[in-house]
């Protein structure tokens, strides 16, 4: 899978876990792989874990490198004002 084709969730709490699992749903559903690379979170508690089974790359500094690279992102925030501070970075 190509940068081009890759999604990093922003947020790998239950809202950016559940967001993974209607993409892998989706995926499996069209007979496809999951487009789904990982996760940014701005949580250091986090960083080391593997929500899902995927990586958390890092916080919210990493989108510069990451969108050099090609990936794309959906903002797995649930808390309105949390996701919004999070779109306008």
């Amino acid at each position: 899978m190509s940068g081009s084709e890759t999604i990093i969730i922003v947020g790998a709490g239950g809202h950016g876990r559940g967001i993974l699992e209607v993409l892998r749903a989706a995926a499996a559903a069209a007979g496809t792989s999951c487009p789904a690379a990982g996760f940014l979170d701005d949580n250091p508690n986090v960083l080391a874990s593997t929500p899902g089974g995927l990586p958390v790359f890092g916080d919210l500094k990493e989108v510069p490198r990451l969108i050099r690279e090609g990936h794309h992102f959906l903002i797995g925030v649930g808390e309105p004002r949390t996701r919004r501070a999070v779109a306008d970075r």
